[in-house]
């Protein structure tokens, strides 16, 4: 959230009919900053705009920006949550000074300008764009072979420096990889969390089938699954009560996109 929208929503300048493309702009600024490999630099990307600074301090939400008009403008950020997460604020709120780089942030529905809602969802892509650049996370994945994918998906959020949903859900959004995490205790098993491929490519089934060869040891095993899936299985836990594995699935006969 930032400070610079009135309580109606709306800006005092002259706001923008449209929002800029997020990748283009996203790349541009990776590019300017001098990066091109994972984590991303939030101190190179800041070096851009010497006027911008970030602190941290107790708040109730997750961050803001204070526009300090010709002094620049103050980014202030929850000091209690955790590191991935304030990356993630300070990527939002470059988004909402992104905005106003360009001339004034859009704010309302009226006159054919863009909702404060809209603003807040376009910063959060960008956040998520700018930390986990589409082009890079499919870049990597595409680098390595199935029989390592869960191996390699479990190390890139700390790669990336994200959180591990996070990762996920960029992973299932950019390519057909679906991944799922499985726990268990004793012999009954269930799915804890699903992060479903949204390419049409991605639909495929044979997960139940994987269930039952799921590997018992410290190594990931790739598993051929009974209904147009591959998988490759990693565990992840292990205590007396309780297993978790990651598991990566793809299409059978597909290569990874």
């Amino acid at each position: 959230m930032t400070s610079r929208l009135g309580k109606a929503g709306v800006t005092t300048r002259n706001a923008l009919t449209s929002l800029p493309d997020i990748s283009e702009l996203a790349t541009d600024l990776l590019t300017r900053s001098g990066q091109s490999r994972p984590p991303v630099s939030l101190k190179c990307l800041l070096s851009l705009w010497p006027d911008l600074k970030v602190s941290f301090d107790q708040l109730d939400g997750e961050g803001y920006l204070v526009n300090l008009g010709a002094r620049g403008g103050h980014v202030i950020v929850n000091r209690d949550r955790p590191r991935v997460r304030q990356r993630f604020s300070i990527g939002h709120e470059i988004g909402h000074w992104v905005l106003w780089e360009l001339e004034g942030e859009p704010a309302t529905s009226a006159a054919g300008v863009v909702h404060r809602a809209t603003v807040e969802r376009w910063c959060d892509k960008f956040s998520t764009e700018l930390l986990m650049p589409g082009e890079w996370v499919k870049r990597d994945i595409a680098a390595v072979p199935f029989r390592r994918l869960a191996d390699f998906v479990w190390s890139l959020p700390s790669c990336y420096y994200v959180s591990r949903q996070a990762m996920y859900i960029r992973i299932s959004e950019l390519t057909n990889l679906s991944l799922f995490e499985i726990a268990a205790r004793g012999d009954s098993k269930r799915l804890v969390q699903r992060y479903r491929s949204s390419q049409r490519a991605g639909v495929f089934g044979g997960l139940a089938k994987c269930l039952t060869e799921l590997p018992t040891g410290s190594a990931s095993k790739v598993i051929q699954g009974n209904g147009g899936g591959d998988y490759v299985a990693r565990p992840v836990y292990s205590t007396e009560a309780e297993h978790r594995w990651l598991v990566v699935g793809k299409p059978t006969d597909c290569s990874v996109v």
